[in-house]
């Protein structure tokens, strides 16, 4: 088996973007789901600034300026998903909003995989998305 720190690491970043979504699109009950996503995307970045302040990479920040503009969408990205996170699971719930996001990011990642990154894929690979998307379309029913 592979390193298992990825392994839990990813398993971890599931079960906090369920947790991180659920608690956003709660607050945005109280408040509303723009105002949810600022205060969440407001805590995520005292959060990151005590890790790099605590763990020495702030004095990475500043080659932030050699990296492409476009990376930085990732920044933009992350927060219309918390925010879309934060009007869906009201209306569908979270299990069906993650049903659907997981198929979503899979089947994007499988594009990028094979046009961004000019990976090979195989046709059991192709078997398997199909298999995510007929799971996708079950869980809906």
């Amino acid at each position: 088996m592979k390193e298992i720190v990825p392994f839990t690491l990813a398993i971890l970043t599931g079960l906090f973007t369920t947790f991180e979504a659920t608690a956003t699109s709660e607050l945005g009950k109280s408040i509303t789901p723009k105002t949810a996503t600022l205060h969440s995307m407001a805590v995520s970045s005292v959060t990151m600034l005590i890790i790099n302040i605590l763990g020495g990479g702030l004095n990475h920040y500043g080659k932030i300026t050699n990296a492409p503009l476009k990376w930085s969408a990732g920044g933009i990205f992350g927060a219309l998903a918390i925010y879309f996170l934060a009007i869906s699971i009201p209306k569908l719930g979270v299990t069906l909003t993650f049903t659907i996001v997981i198929t979503a990011q899979i089947v994007s990642s499988f594009f990028m995989d094979t046009f961004l990154f000019c990976l090979k894929f195989k046709l059991i690979q192709i078997i398997g998305l199909s298999f995510i998307i007929t799971g996708l379309y079950l869980v809906m029913k």
